[in-house]
């Protein structure tokens, strides 16, 4: 009989900062309703990573903040993942009329390991920033979690979604299981997994720290890649119930252009990146994509959470 060797990769995802109370007292939407801001995987194979720093204006409580990039030291992808990511942002507190509330973030994006880290960059004055980057002392147990024999058998893979908040250097972090990868014992093994880290270097009434951990249960020489799609073959995997109704022309879109999809859904919101320059009436057909998933067998689902693909969108209409 032939043996099978599993691993278990752990990717750490949209990180939020331990940030100045005074300017995000009430930044919405918070880091575990947001899709994983994760590098891409063609990107992260070839070592590819570094900074991009920004500055986030709020003037409004229910419009997204205006960014503007102060150092890139990533390159343009990285910049246009940021923005996208920035564009969920909101700020219900901020009072219109009022001062705009300015707030500092540099995204680290490591070469060594696909998650982002997140925190707060200089302040507006250009003066450093006093808090300490917590996240980059995140303890990690010594131990990964196991490979259940039974999925190992049975050649069973997927991904665990796992959110962490940390409120304080010494107690275990509040952990809440998204998605189990399709097998309870995945589930189980990455809670115990989560539940084990610390961050020990998190201040004293800092604001907390949480992010969302990608889990993923892989058989050696048996990893699930997605190729790169056209936009109509792409439709043609979505479950009609997902597709009814859907009226949507690209031509005002400037079409034809690229986007980058992470599959999350149904239990985050996918990924959405422009891969091509911005273009703001896009914005219908990437908030539908970021609500559908495949019409896979459910086999299948749990390899193709926190895949990563190129979809291209030609000049078309498309109407259900």
């Amino acid at each position: 009989m032939r043996q099978f060797f599993g691993t278990v990769l752990l990717c750490v995802a949209a990180l939020a900062a331990n940030a100045r109370a005074a300017a995000d007292e009430c930044l919405r939407p918070g880091p575990q309703d947001l899709p994983p801001l994760t590098t891409p995987e063609d990107l992260w194979l070839k070592g590819e990573g570094g900074n991009v720093v920004v500055s986030v204006v709020f003037t409004a409580p229910d419009q997204p903040p205006a960014v503007t990039v102060q150092r890139n030291t990533a390159g343009p992808i990285f910049e246009r993942i940021v923005r996208a990511h920035l564009e969920n942002w909101r700020r219900p507190c901020q009072v219109p009329g009022a001062a705009p509330t300015v707030v500092q973030r540099d995204f680290e994006f490591l070469q060594n390991g696909r998650y982002v880290q997140t925190v707060g960059a200089a302040n507006p004055d250009g003066s450093p920033d006093a808090e300490p980057k917590a996240t980059a002392c995140l303890s990690k147990p010594w131990m990964k979690p196991l490979y259940p024999s039974d999925a190992q058998r049975h050649l069973r893979q997927g991904t665990a979604l796992v959110s962490s908040t940390f409120r304080n250097a010494e107690d275990e972090p509040e952990v809440k299981l998204i998605y189990d990868g399709g097998d309870p014992e995945f589930g189980e093994e990455s809670i115990a997994y989560a539940r084990r880290q610390r961050m020990p270097c998190l201040p004293k009434g800092a604001s907390p720290v949480s992010f969302v951990t990608n889990f993923n249960f892989v058989i050696e020489g048996r990893e699930v890649k997605m190729r790169d799609l056209p936009f109509r073959d792409f439709l043609e995997q979505i479950p009609a119930t997902q597709t009814d109704g859907l009226d949507i022309d690209t031509r005002g879109m400037s079409c034809p252009f690229n986007l980058r999809m992470t599959m999350y859904a149904p239990h985050l919101p996918n990924g959405v990146l422009e891969m091509d320059d911005h273009d703001a009436a896009r914005a219908p057909l990437i908030a539908w994509l970021k609500k559908v998933n495949f019409d896979v067998p459910a086999a299948v689902a749990p390899v193709l959470i926190a895949k990563s693909f190129k979809l291209s969108v030609p000049c078309t209409v498309v109407k259900f």
